[in-house]
């Protein structure tokens, strides 16, 4: 049984496990899936970066009733943890009574709770994390990291990154032509605080006639800077590859804090499968995800990211050739097609 944090419009549970559903299930397995917060959640987070308490407090009943449906099942497959800010009662319930879970982590959610800013929830629940991780059968984890700070506290750790399906982008048609220069940027409501530190790299590239699209869903970071010229658009599964598509270069900034290492560095990811160039902050996977000067560019400061940016521009053809290196090691090593057989693998060795 599958327990996401969110419906199929929350991209980390999107990729993380509803993609694997079809993959299991042509295995043998037989699958249940049941989010902890619905679509309509996460469209209000999206659309307004508002949380609808409602909402959640229907999610948290939901899944009262469906963990005792999962003691059913042979592996259950957790998102982060079974209630967010609750102490982890369930997972200690599902460890004292012999029952497998995998608990599947591509951000530093330990963050949220060891570091938060009200001393009672840092008391309370500051360790939480580490003791849902500690119960677990297994744990999947999105990059070295995470990786390096679950190992320290259960052995059965493995790295899988979040990725997309090769043939999914590879449908979609790329533009013959491209009118103009774009950099680009795709994100959610939790990323786009990266952005605030960017308004002067945007409005120096803007001055040079290069054009900044940045994908969103009405995130006030992104209204922000439509000011400087920025071309902001909504976000739209069905258009997501098509409009990514239409970039010159995929960015991804960063801030470097314990946040941002546990990072997936998934931007990244979707600009390879469109054979895009990258640039991005040396931070977290994305280290492990760019290959400076093959598929991609590092910057830190203003100057290195316009740098950056003009050097891809006025060099289009070691661009071109850093998109296809980019796709390449998209295809071996982030793609849906070249991780599923490792996922099914691990599945199996939780089930045992």
């Amino acid at each position: 049984m599958m327990l996401p944090r969110y419906g199929r419009e929350g991209p980390s549970s999107r990729y993380r496990l509803y993609q694997f559903l079809e993959v299991l299930e042509g295995c043998g397995h037989t699958c249940n899936i049941s989010p902890l917060l619905s679509d309509k959640y996460i469209t209000r987070f999206y659309s307004s970066g508002g949380k609808d308490r409602l909402e959640a407090v229907r999610g948290f009943l939901k899944r009262l009733t469906i963990i005792p449906k999962a003691f059913r099942y042979d592996l259950i497959i957790i998102e982060y943890e079974l209630f967010a800010y609750f102490p982890p009662i369930f997972e200690r319930i599902l460890k004292l009574t012999g029952r497998r879970y995998i608990v599947d982590y591509d951000d530093a959610i330990y963050e949220r709770y060891s570091n938060h800013p009200c001393s009672l929830i840092r008391r309370m629940l500051g360790k939480k994390i580490d003791k849902v991780i500690r119960h677990a059968s297994a744990v999947i984890v999105a990059n070295k990291t995470l990786l390096n700070y679950v190992a320290a506290i259960n052995r059965k750790v493995f790295l899988l990154p979040t990725v997309v399906s090769a043939a999914r982008y590879d449908s979609e048609p790329t533009p013959d032509h491209k009118d103009q220069f774009t950099v680009g940027w795709i994100g959610s409501p939790t990323s786009a605080r990266y952005l605030k530190s960017m308004g002067n790299v945007f409005r120096d590239l803007i001055q040079k006639g290069i054009r900044i699209t940045l994908i969103g869903t009405g995130i006030k970071e992104i209204q922000s800077l439509e000011s400087l010229g920025v071309e902001c658009i909504k976000w739209d599964q069905e258009k997501e590859i098509r409009d990514i598509k239409k970039f010159s270069v995929g960015i991804m900034p960063l801030e470097d804090d314990e946040w941002s290492r546990g990072k997936s560095g998934f931007k990244l990811v979707q600009y390879m499968a469109c054979r895009l160039p990258v640039i991005a902050s040396p931070v977290g996977a994305n280290i492990e995800i760019v290959d400076e000067g093959e598929t991609g560019l590092f910057a830190k400061t203003t100057d290195d990211w316009v740098r950056a940016v003009l050097f891809l521009q006025g060099n289009q053809a070691d661009a071109a050739s850093m998109g296809e290196k980019g796709y390449r090691k998209f295809r071996d090593q982030y793609s849906l097609e070249a991780v599923s057989g490792r996922y099914v693998e691990i599945i199996n060795l939780a089930s045992r």
